[in-house]
């Protein structure tokens, strides 16, 4: 079982090492929205570094928040505990769950109506199978990408691996629609973050009979899409309006964004 700790303890294995996993969870009317989404997630990165899966008391005190923020973020992170030598792990965890409340970001409604504008990160992603898709704690790729954006009017970037595929953006999937193929979302064998958000819309695709490529992204392929979308759990469905990709602009459609937000929501039929 977890233990629900309120503070850190400063030999914890998160805090020297980024031994854990996280998911960061959006709250509406009191209720952790995509909730199965999220509990499948933390059962299976925690699976792949090591850790045992999320114990009841961590949901029952993750639900517990949601109801105390009615509207907000509730953030669950898994440690390995404190303890060991090194990189080495004690033989017997102690494993630890923290947690942490904030708001949605103001902009976001805005944006999710008139779109971002994005930019070409400087910063590649690195390759390691063993990770790709599992939500880690060792983000400091992510925490680079950020830093790039500080004092630009970008909303986000974009981010490709070395070998030039289009991967996700600072803390979002990402889905493109290319003229004469379709939906399209990067496949995440080698590095990337398989979001929450990703992964209800895959089953919506799939569900709805919409064909989706899961495959490699090409530049040239995000230059000649019609629409593309970042999403994660708290932005939801997020069109781009605009990709600058290293001095040269490209314009998207947020329509068809809006109206598939729209669809999965139920706001229409």
């Amino acid at each position: 079982m977890y233990s629900i700790e309120d503070n850190w303890d400063v030999n914890n294995r998160a805090c020297h090492y980024g031994d854990g996993v996280f998911t960061t969870m959006r709250v509406a009317s009191g209720d952790i929205d995509l909730l199965k989404y999220h509990q499948l997630r933390l059962e299976n990165d925690s699976g792949v570094i090591g850790l045992p899966a999320p114990s009841q008391n961590v949901w029952d005190h993750a639900s517990m928040l949601a109801e105390q923020v009615k509207n907000g973020i509730v953030k669950i992170v898994l440690s390995a505990g404190s303890g060991g030598r090194g990189y080495h792990r004690l033989a017997k965890l102690a494993p630890t769950a923290h947690f942490f409340v904030s708001a949605v970001p103001a902009s976001y409604e805005h944006l999710r109506n008139t779109g971002m504008r994005v930019v070409t990160s400087n910063i590649q992603l690195s390759s390691q199978p063993a990770l790709a898709g599992i939500k880690h704690l060792n983000r400091l790729e992510q925490v680079l990408i950020k830093n790039g954006l500080i004092g630009t009017h970008y909303d986000d970037a974009l981010v490709f691996d070395f070998q030039n595929n289009l991967i996700e953006a600072s803390s979002a999937n990402i889905f493109v629609l290319v003229k004469n193929k379709g939906w399209m979302t990067p496949q995440l064998t080698h590095c990337g973050v398989n979001g929450v958000q990703r992964a209800r819309l895959i089953d919506y695709f799939k569900q709805a009979g919409i064909p989706l490529q899961i495959t490699n992204v090409s530049r040239q392929d995000v230059q000649s899409a019609r629409a593309v979308m970042l999403t994660n759990a708290i932005m939801e469905c997020m069109p781009i309006l605009e990709w600058d990709d290293e001095g040269r602009c490209f314009d998207f459609d947020v329509h068809p964004v809006l109206q598939l937000s729209k669809v999965i929501n139920g706001e229409e039929a």
